[in-house]
């Protein structure tokens, strides 16, 4: 694997970065209602893009999967959604599903595409986790949000929650009242987009490396750093001192990856995109 990752060249290699930063769509699922008591009415889906106008909608689809044999069982494209509000260059858009049209898990799962291809880290399960058999997921492991609706009352939903501008910066919270079309409770998306420099400048090098870098802290505190894969499931995290640290996540695989820095509390101080090779 090494060698043949090694036989790509130097500009490849970047290529594929910017390709996962500036370039890929920064688009989520941050909001979904599945399970009321009784009958299951006014279940939605809502999805966040950051810059829509760059993108077709019609592009754009949520898939919806079965858990039980991992087939699809819905799928809607973006331009069916409902255009909600806007903030900082964030849209949000919703579709209400039919009476029990999404369905209740044990479990249960939803992919954001574009193109037909899986937008990294957007294959979502609830009540536990399946693989794919089919569809824009196939042969992909679901990652389970860890929260559910086992009957809930009208008006409440799961959603997202946190400070952020990418889907790793936030978390599912338990149900809480719908805000569908609208930034969620205990969320707030910033004005940087994906891929751009944070607030504090926190410097990661050699990039592109062989999975041990440096990493130079400006702040006079502790930061926790997170490394997530292509699939927003987090690999490793661990505490760097302020100043110049050396991190060393042991055997990692090649690939593409997005480093969270973090203060102690979870506030967000910036990100960068790390490629191993």
């Amino acid at each position: 694997m090494k060698k043949n990752y090694k036989s790509l060249s130097i500009t490849a290699i970047f290529a594929a970065l910017l390709s996962f930063s500036g370039i890929a769509q920064n688009a989520w699922i941050n909001e979904f209602h599945y399970d009321d008591y009784g009958a299951d009415t006014n279940e939605f889906i809502e999805v966040v893009i950051q810059n829509p106008g760059n993108y077709t909608l019609s592009a754009f689809s949520v898939v919806l999967y079965n858990g039980v044999n991992g087939s699809v069982y819905d799928t809607k494209t973006l331009d069916q959604f409902t255009v909600g509000a806007t903030v900082n260059g964030f849209k949000f858009y919703t579709y209400f599903y039919p009476l029990n049209g999404i369905q209740n898990g044990a479990p249960d799962g939803m992919v954001l595409a574009y193109n037909e291809a899986v937008i990294p880290g957007q294959f979502l399960s609830y009540e536990g986790a399946f693989t794919a058999t089919d569809g824009p997921a196939s042969g992909m492991a679901s990652v389970d949000i860890l929260v559910m609706e086992v009957g809930v009352n009208e008006g409440l939903s799961l959603q997202l929650g946190g400070t952020g501008t990418a889907y790793a910066d936030f978390t599912w919270q338990d149900s809480i009242a719908e805000t569908h079309g609208q930034l969620n409770k205990n969320q707030e998306l910033g004005p940087v987009g994906i891929g751009e420099i944070g607030k504090t400048n926190f410097v990661v090098y050699p990039n592109p490396n062989h999975g041990s870098f440096r990493i130079t802290n400006p702040v006079s505190e502790e930061a926790i750093i997170s490394i997530y894969n292509i699939n927003g499931q987090l690999v490793t995290e661990e505490k760097i001192s302020s100043g110049e640290s050396v991190f060393n996540p042991g055997n990692i695989a090649n690939g593409i990856y997005m480093a969270r820095i973090s203060k102690l509390n979870g506030d967000l101080l910036d990100r960068e995109k790390i490629v191993v090779y």
